[in-house]
């Protein structure tokens, strides 16, 4: 884990990864200690926007040079972006700060950019669950052969929203099959507590089928 700024909370309490705290200007980021394949996989966790506020998180894959440690900027870089971009990276990032343009929502995206300010074709809505509503979101990803399938559901209100992507080949944009696993987030100006819980990224090798010499091979 890494982190910019006065945070009060520890990076994980009682199963609870906390991305922001409180304070505001924070940015933090936290990442498996060993790189996972991330040719087909399934994850899932929950997102929860406790208090209102800014910026968001991402749910990032990486081989930036710094490893674990890497950290983007604070507010809408979403500890993902500049300034000290992550990447090479892909990420799939929540938006619940609609100043400056922005719309509240999803994106998916790569090498540290980010929707700040309306860029890089803003954030799409997701559907008519409020990212923001400070109710559990449960997310789910699966992805391979190019195309993510991504799920939101807010259990509270009754509302699912699902999607999908054509994201390419998460090996090629990451530098490899293996990346580093993780998440980031950030607030700025105006401040937010963010916690991640129920985290779970089961890797799915591709299956290839030889025939050599009268034998099969799996």
């Amino acid at each position: 884990s890494n982190q910019n700024g006065a945070y009060t909370t520890p990076t994980i309490t009682n199963n609870v990864l906390w991305l922001t705290d409180g304070p505001g200007n924070e940015a933090r980021s936290v990442f498996f200690q060993l790189p996972q394949y991330v040719g087909a996989f399934e994850a899932s966790f929950t997102y929860q926007d406790v208090s209102g506020g800014a910026d968001g998180v991402a749910f990032v894959l990486q081989n930036d040079p710094r490893g674990t440690s890497a950290l983007g900027g604070i507010g809408g870089s979403l500890g993902f972006g500049t300034p000290n971009p992550i990447t090479p990276s892909a990420a799939l990032e929540l938006n619940i700060y609609t100043g400056n343009g922005e719309v509240m929502g999803y994106t998916f995206l790569t090498n540290g950019l980010t929707g700040a300010s309306g860029a890089n074709g803003n954030y799409q809505a997701s559907g008519a669950i409020n990212l923001a509503s400070g109710h559990p979101i449960g997310v789910t990803l699966n992805y391979a052969s190019t195309q993510l399938s991504l799920t939101f559901t807010d259990a509270i209100a009754g509302l699912f929203f699902s999607t999908n992507l054509n994201v390419g080949r998460l090996t090629d944009v990451v530098g490899g099959a293996m990346a580093f696993v993780g998440f980031t987030g950030a607030d700025g100006g105006v401040h937010s507590t963010q916690i991640i819980t129920n985290f779970s990224f089961v890797s799915i090798p591709t299956e290839t089928i030889n025939i050599s010499a009268g034998q099969v091979l799996i």
